[in-house]
């Protein structure tokens, strides 16, 4: 950012400002979280950078949202979403639109949720982004687990995993297969569950997902449980409670059950050129 600065890139300082201000909140500090994302707000407002001033309200909404102040992150949330609109980037229209949808969620607003969630989807296919695409797929699929439509939710899990494994996004897709798993526990099917929560578990050691891990495991521990396969549910719930204790004691780690998406310029825009590079199509 020194260097930005010495040269008078502003857009520059502006995305470091909003990179600054992440690695804070992933430290939990929130007052110089808040104080570095209000910055590159004002400088993007100062030097007229839609793009970058959508991104600034779509992570310091991220860091409202995850503090409870949920009506704060909608309001942010809904500028990045009109930004996007105007500037016509399908791409951040699609995680606005998700990220708003999840705030209903938790409003408790059932019907806005799944609209939002669907205008989410479809921005996607219509824009060929698949980390967008897959982002709403997963929530969707999240949506109709909570509400005990499993058949539903099976469906939509199913065409984020797909997705996922083009992607080669092996962390979001362990946790994918598990909430399956999770689906197919509930719906008394023990026999395929135990595929998707062994598939999970064996993928997230690889990703070294500590969260995944603990979740994989606790669902290997009920059904092993509820098939009298005692000496296995013993081990699966001992690696629970040691992922547990590990997970207490790894401030970084971070749950994915429901996804939100952070608006990284540079990342984001990387993975678009790697998407672009390898021709991917969104098959229904």
């Amino acid at each position: 950012m020194v260097l930005s600065k010495k040269i008078g890139d502003k857009k520059e300082v502006a995305t470091c400002l909003i990179n600054i201000g992440g690695i804070y909140d992933d430290q939990g500090d929130i007052p110089k979280a808040i104080d570095y994302y209000n910055q590159s707000i004002k400088l993007n407002e100062s030097i007229n950078d839609k793009a970058g001033l959508a991104s600034s309200y779509i992570n310091l909404g991220l860091l409202y949202y995850n503090q409870n102040e949920k009506k704060t992150s909608l309001e942010l949330f809904e500028k990045s979403l009109k930004i996007r609109q105007d500037i016509g980037d399908q791409y951040g229209v699609s995680v606005a639109l998700n990220n708003i949808g999840g705030v209903y969620e938790d409003l408790g607003d059932s019907a806005k949720a799944l609209s939002y969630y669907t205008k989410s989807l479809k921005t996607a296919e219509a824009s060929g982004q698949l980390y967008a695409l897959a982002l709403a797929l997963n929530n969707i699929g999240f949506f109709y687990k909570n509400y005990g439509l499993y058949d539903e939710a099976i469906k939509y899990y199913n065409k984020c995993v797909s997705i996922q494994e083009r992607l080669g996004d092996n962390t979001t897709l362990a946790n994918t297969l598990n909430n399956i798993a999770s689906l197919y526990f509930f719906k008394d099917d023990l026999k395929t569950a135990s595929e998707f929560a062994n598939k999970s578990l064996q993928l997230s050691k690889q990703t070294k997902s500590l969260i995944v891990i603990r979740s994989a495991s606790n669902n290997l521990y009920r059904i092993f449980k509820k098939q009298n396969r005692f000496k296995e549910a013993l081990e699966m719930h001992e690696l629970t409670l040691k992922m547990r204790d590990s997970i207490r004691n790894n401030e970084n780690s971070q749950a994915v059950t429901k996804q939100q998406l952070k608006y990284e310029y540079e990342k984001r825009e990387a993975a678009l050129k790697s998407e672009q590079e390898k021709g991917f199509n969104y098959i229904k």
